[in-house]
């Protein structure tokens, strides 16, 4: 199972590698749930984008099936509600079995290499954008443009995540994978 490594540089440049790998996900956000985040994001070659929103989420393929999946997952009340509104004929069935198959298709697997993000409730209007709200990646570089800034680490352990402090988050090396050990002939 990969696990990321997690890397804080304070607006002043100093590194601080957090001392725990992320399992599942590492949630950046706000303290207070009410409020919005901003947030400097950076995808992999991607141009750089300040997205308002109310976090974003980094998993492994461990996680993606977790909190991750939870939020890229299209219901199927809204599935309905497009198909109406293109005046697409279909039934109840075709919907559920179109939102489970495409659900599945966005795990992607424990020693993948990859990370997958995802950017929570993204305010768009004619000001604020999000060219890309989930997606998989390799290199993930986020800024706090807030000051109650939080990094929440398989909801088990918390950093301040301040205005000017970037996390670059990566996969980490070989050796700190999680191994299975399978026993097949134990009744």
């Amino acid at each position: 199972h990969d696990r990321l490594v997690v890397t804080l540089v304070s607006p002043e440049g100093e590194e601080k590698q957090l001392p725990y790998l992320v399992l599942n996900e590492i949630a950046l956000t706000v303290k207070d749930p009410a409020k919005p985040s901003v947030l400097d994001i950076g995808i992999d070659d991607l141009e750089r984008e300040k997205v308002r929103c109310s976090g974003i989420i980094v998993c492994t393929g461990t996680g993606s099936t977790a909190w991750y999946d939870s939020i890229k997952r299209i219901h199927a009340d809204a599935a309905e509600d497009v198909l109406r509104a293109s005046g697409v004929e279909y039934t109840p069935e075709h919907v559920s079995t179109a939102v489970s198959t495409l659900a599945q298709s966005l795990h992607f697997p424990q020693d993948s290499g990859n990370m997958g993000y995802a950017i929570r409730e993204p305010i768009t209007n004619k000001i604020l954008s999000c060219k890309k709200r989930i997606g998989l990646a390799k290199n993930v570089s986020i800024k706090s443009l807030v000051w109650n800034g939080m990094a929440y680490i398989d909801g088990v352990c918390e950093f301040d995540f301040n205005y000017g402090t970037q996390a670059v988050i990566r996969v980490g090396p070989q050796d700190t994978r999680l191994s299975t050990v399978w026993f097949d002939n134990l009744v």
